[in-house]
């Protein structure tokens, strides 16, 4: 919205509550208010590397200029390349766009910053700056919020070590590098918008945010959730051994190491600062997610590293080698930096791919969208589409439960606007576990089961980094469209009679397809989609797309499980091409797109905007 309209507002989620159209309270907004700017200058896939690459340059200069022992710069240095490696390796898709990367990124310049001046014999402007970036990341998101209750124990240390006078100016320089995001942060969105936050977190008994009240109910959530997830984030065989080994024991590893660096006097200071967000975050912060995970591997590759050199510098002493110490912590945190980028199959991409034009998977997906549904068209559903949905003018899905059989109004909708968007991102045998549990009350699915029935038409489909989307008509389209964003290529399906593949749908009863998976070629494994049909033994319960061989679609016709059946399919071949060509494809590209609050304005706006 900033980037677009100057606005720090989030339309799209005005249906569940109105003020969304004037505000955001969802996230905080300083993110998205930093990255919106930088989008003004130049496109997404370059504007969202911007804020990382300016952290972690400020985070290396205060490690090659801190006045510190050799194993502690060296243990956080590569732990901050530790942490992008992780992040790129399984978030490659939205590495600077969503808060929690530039979060960390930030709170860990920071920190350094705050060790240099300590360091520095107390200097203010090291002090000022760490006091400004520990702040700057406690307003990224609602998750780094307690990060400023690390800066008192910076405040209590320079009072400990120093005469009163001097006392004075330091504390100065952390209260003016902290008041000057800090107040802003507070007077113009946290304190007007304190009482829609707190419904939102949950702290008024918001379900959908909190899991419990209860300190200790809290944390069993978080190392369950953590060890349920194994390590979602590593793709690297490393990673896996040796962070999500810990995850799998039920280790809490962010509230361990943030223990464990009390441990090091070196590091004692650093464990007290950010100990306050560790608890935040195990015992009230009631919400999980993946991506929330980078603070607590943060703190667990700092804690893992220093104790490793802190070793090695102790064997070397005790031989008499300490005047290697240097020599032999570089070559070791070389190697590790060398063995992560090769074996990372994104830094190998992004070598590979050093030199060409780039585009962001987004823009990519919304490019798709548009040959599907044109470039003037009237769309709807829920938010994670709306830019996706290749949308001029977008109006959202209402909240609440939806009909659990095709509704006379929603057909009426679809006839009136180009279509709906609607999109997975969950596992669907989940999904229709929650619909047996909360009573049929959750907010997806409702045309992918007019579909099902027969009652409106799919126009296509776009397949990205982590979910699919399906877009449904009341008119059937002259050419149904499929797309894959891929890494550097785009795959699109084009209908042929002669061609050699088959696209299609099936729709089943029941939602466990595996049976299908034998036949049909899956491009995401998100491509099911619930419907939210009545659950009574006869419903199409799941809808289902897929790709295959002309053989292999014969034998799946001849062999489908009871209860599912071939929906639609359509002959072609599939056709791969590099991004920058297929952007070519799609003159008729844009990102304008206008938001409304219901159908009526939406298709008011482009009445009059259309020639006359």
């Amino acid at each position: 919205m900033v980037a677009a309209h100057w606005d720090v507002s989030y339309p799209v989620f005005s249906y569940a509550d109105p003020d969304y159209f004037e505000h955001i309270w969802f996230h905080p907004p300083v993110h998205y208010i930093l990255l919106g700017l930088v989008m003004k200058i130049m496109p997404l896939f370059y504007a969202e590397g911007v804020l990382p690459i300016i952290f972690v340059a400020l985070s290396l200069w205060f490690v090659v200029s801190i006045r510190a022992d050799s194993s502690f710069r060296f243990a956080y240095a590569l732990s901050l390349f530790s942490l992008i490696v992780i992040a790129v390796s399984a978030h490659m898709s939205n590495f600077g766009v969503r808060p929690e990367m530039n979060m960390t990124l930030c709170w860990a310049a920071g920190l350094i910053a705050l060790e240099k001046g300590r360091h520095d014999n107390w200097a203010p402007w090291p002090l000022a700056i760490g006091a400004f970036l520990v702040t700057l990341g406690a307003t990224f998101h609602y998750i780094g919020m307690a990060f400023v209750f690390g800066l008192p124990f910076y405040a209590y240390a320079a009072y400990r070590d120093q005469e009163i006078s001097d006392f004075k100016k330091s504390l100065t320089a952390l209260a003016a590098g902290s008041f000057i995001i800090g107040i802003p942060f507070l007077v113009f969105f946290f304190v007007p918008m304190l009482d829609k936050i707190l419904v939102w977190s949950g702290a008024q008994g918001n379900l959908l945010s909190i899991y419990s009240s209860n300190p200790i109910e809290i944390f069993l959530f978080h190392i369950q959730r953590n060890q349920s997830q194994g390590l979602y984030w590593g793709t690297l065989p490393w990673f896996q051994d040796f962070t999500g080994a810990l995850q799998r024991m039920y280790m809490p590893t962010g509230l361990v190491s943030a223990v464990g660096l009390l441990f090091f006097r070196q590091t004692r200071l650093i464990a007290l600062a950010v100990l306050p967000e560790m608890i935040f975050v195990y015992f009230y912060a009631g919400k999980s997610q993946p991506f929330y995970l980078l603070l607590q591997f943060f703190l667990f590759y700092i804690f893992s590293y220093t104790l490793l050199f802190r070793f090695l510098s102790f064997l070397l002493k005790r031989k008499g080698f300490l005047h290697l110490e240097k020599v032999t912590l570089f070559v070791i945190s070389f190697a590790v930096t060398l063995t992560l980028t090769v074996t990372s199959p994104n830094f190998q991409f992004a070598f590979d791919e050093s030199g060409r034009r780039h585009f962001h998977w987004m823009d990519l997906a919304r490019a798709a969208s548009q040959t599907i549904v044109g470039p003037d068209a009237v769309m709807f559903g829920r938010e994670p589409a709306a830019y996706i949905s290749g949308a001029k003018f977008w109006y959202p899905m209402k909240a609440g439960p939806l009909p659990t059989t095709p509704s006379k109004s929603g057909k009426e909708d679809l006839r009136q606007i180009t279509g709906a968007i609607e999109y997975n991102l969950m596992n669907v045998n989940d999904l229709i576990g929650k619909r047996y549990k909360i009573g049929r009350k959750l907010n997806q699915g409702q045309y992918a089961g007019y579909y099902a029935l027969g009652e409106a038409n799919l126009r296509g489909w776009v397949v990205t980094p982590g979910a699919g989307f399906a877009f449904f008509s009341a008119e059937r389209p002259e050419q149904i469209r499929f797309y894959r964003i891929l890494n550097t290529k785009v795959l699109k399906f084009e209908t042929l009679p002669t061609g050699d593949s088959v696209a299609g749908t099936y729709v089943c009863i029941e939602p466990n397809d595996r049976h299908l998976r034998q036949y049909a070629y899956y491009l995401n494994h998100l491509e099911r989609f619930p419907t939210y049909l009545e659950i009574n033994g006869t419903n199409p319960q799941v809808l289902g797309i897929f790709i295959t061989s002309n053989e292999q679609f014969s034998r799946l016709e001849a062999d489908l499980p009871k209860g599912c059946r071939i929906r639609e399919s359509f002959r072609g071949n599939k056709v791969v091409i590099s991004h920058a060509e297929f952007m070519l494809q799609v003159p008729e590209f844009h990102k304008n797109e206008f938001f409304f609050r219901n159908m009526a304005d939406a298709g008011a706006e482009k009445k009059r905007r259309s020639p006359k």
